[in-house]
Parts: C-alpha cells; sequence; structure tokens
C-alpha cells in the first residue's frame, strides 16, 4: 500500500507491516490508515512524533536525519508518518524479526490497561502483567 501526503512525498508500507497490522490490529493496511490517518496528521500540525516513549516534539525526534550532512532539511510527512507507526507496530515488528532467524523469543508490549505477548505471527493479551508472566 502506498500513501501519498499534501508535500508530494510518499510511504510505501513494507508487508511485514502489514503482516503486523493485520495481527496487531487485524485490519487492512486500507482500514488501519483510515483509522489512524487523522491523529498521525494531527501530530504533525503539533509539530509532534509518536515514538516509543509517547508523543516527542518532531525537532528531538528528527534530530540526527535534520544535521544529516552538516545540512538542515525539513522532515516529510511521510517519514513522520512512517516513524509513528512504526512506534505503533514495534514489538510485532520484533517478534516477527527475531522468528525470521529462527528465534524463539517472545515480546511484551504493555499499554492501553492491558499486557500483549508477540511471538512471530500470533498476539495473545492479557489484563495484567502476572496473567502474562503465569500463561507465558
Amino acid at each position: 500500500m502506498k500513501i501519498t501526503f499534501e508535500d508530494g512525498s510518499e510511504l510505501e508500507l513494507p508487508e511485514t507491516w502489514i503482516e503486523c497490522i493485520k495481527i496487531k490490529h487485524n485490519l487492512s493496511p486500507e482500514e488501519y490508515w483510515e483509522k489512524v490517518a487523522l491523529h498521525i496528521r494531527k501530530l504533525w500540525s503539533e509539530g509532534k512524533v509518536l515514538t516509543k516513549f509517547g508523543e516527542e516534539p518532531i525537532n528531538l525526534t528528527f534530530g540526527h536525519e535534520i544535521l544529516e550532512n552538516e545540512e538542515y532539511y525539513e522532515p516529510t510527512m511521510a517519514r513522520h508518518a512512517e516513524k509513528c507507526i512504526y512506534a505503533d507496530l514495534r514489538a510485532c515488528l520484533l517478534a516477527k524479526a527475531m522468528a525470521s532467524v529462527g528465534g524463539s523469543a517472545k515480546v511484551v508490549a504493555i499499554g492501553n490497561d492491558k499486557v500483549t505477548v508477540y511471538s512471530g505471527n500470533e498476539k495473545k493479551e492479557y489484563d495484567n502483567v502476572e496473567d502474562a508472566m503465569k500463561n507465558e
């Protein structure tokens, strides 16, 4: 799926990301984008980006890119959206990466009053850490 933004930049969602969208949200990539686009555009307009730590100012997140080659340039809307979507999918992406090299580790994501455990192509949700640890 390719998304074209108002500034002309484009984001092509990698197949692994599409798989994680299906695993985590049980949505097609189009349904997912419809669900998150407004929030991502709102963050863009506020000068913020979603990271594993929550919402942060764009200048902190893109700092190393802005100073690349000692030239200043503004981040594109596509790169901003990519960072936001990555932050949402990162636990699933990490589990898939480990599974792709034969690893059997599980990745735990804690948030939204639930604990989610990813293992390869599977996702299990628990109400609390204790239940997740007991069952995993």
